[in-house]
Formats: C-alpha cells, sequence, structure tokens
C-alpha cells in the first residue's frame, strides 16, 4: 500500500486523545468578548502543587512582563490556590494572546520558584464578562477578598467605572 502524497491517511483504531473519566472543563468555545466589559479570569493551580500564597511578587513581575497589544490587567490577587485577574481586552484575540502570555509566563517562574515540574494549573482558566456595574463590584469585592495578603490597587479607570454606575 503506498500513501499518495497530500493525504492525512485515513481513521486508524486507537487514534487521537483517550477520553477522559471526569472530564473537569468542558470543550467548549469561550463567549463572545465585547471590549467595553472587563473580564474576570480565576487560574486554579493543579493537584500536588505548593500554595501560591507568597507568589505574589512573581506574579506582579510577570504582569509588568506581558506586553501584549491591547491587553492589560487590572486587577489581581494570589490566594494559595488559585489566582484572580481582572483584565481589559481590545478584542476577543487579544484576549486570548494575553492570557495565553500571561499564564504561560506565571507557570514557568512559579515552577522554577517551588522547584516544581509539569502543569502548574489544573484546568483551563474560567472567564466571565462584567457587563454591569454590579457584576464589576461583586468581581472587584471576590478579587479582593481572595486572599488574605493585600491585592493589587485597581486603577483609577476601573475606579471611575464603579463610581460612575456605568
Amino acid at each position: 500500500m503506498t500513501k499518495t502524497k497530500g493525504t492525512w491517511g485515513g481513521r486508524r483504531a486507537g487514534a487521537g486523545r483517550k477520553p477522559s473519566d471526569n472530564p473537569k472543563v468542558p470543550h467548549r468555545a469561550r463567549g463572545p468578548h465585547d471590549a467595553r466589559w472587563p473580564v474576570l479570569v480565576t487560574c486554579k493551580r493543579a493537584e500536588g502543587v505548593p500554595s501560591l500564597r507568597g507568589q505574589r511578587r512573581l506574579v506582579r513581575a510577570c504582569i509588568g512582563e506581558t506586553a501584549i497589544a491591547g491587553f492589560h490587567v487590572v486587577l489581581f490577587a494570589v490566594a494559595a490556590a488559585r489566582v484572580d485577574f481582572v483584565v481589559e481586552a481590545e478584542d476577543a484575540a487579544a484576549l486570548r494572546r494575553g492570557l495565553r502570555s500571561l499564564t504561560i509566563r506565571i507557570a514557568r517562574r512559579i515552577n522554577a520558584a517551588l522547584g516544581h515540574q509539569g502543569h502548574l494549573w489544573g484546568e483551563r482558566c474560567a472567564t466571565r464578562s462584567l457587563a454591569t456595574s454590579l457584576e464589576l463590584t461583586a468581581a472587584v469585592a471576590e478579587v479582593l477578598g481572595a486572599s488574605r495578603e493585600r491585592a493589587e490597587t485597581p486603577r483609577t479607570a476601573l475606579l471611575r467605572k464603579l463610581e460612575s454606575g456605568r
């Protein structure tokens, strides 16, 4: 049997990713993104990874190094088992690129600092658009309350949105 140039060979028995007994994250596309709305992002650590609580400086440094056009972190907090961000992005592509860049950069730095190898994040980071001032206020309270340590201070633009009631 000869393989014809330009073909992929067809289906093969046993090929592909094996189905999991307990998938944690459904494989669905994220919802549409509107640049007017900030996004709450929650990244949970994987099982077996030590506490992230003391890694706030590393996370802050990674945020400063992430230079993706149209993406910036407004607010973040580091808790023992997760990192929460409120981010703004011009479009869905900027959000995707910014989150990918940021989470990879954080994972590499924290793994090096903790002497850990393997996945830092347990599942895909959860995102939620904050379309109303009530959602935005609740998200800021959630992020600020996510860590016993003081979270980073929000930018003035976010405070203006909260005060104006959007």
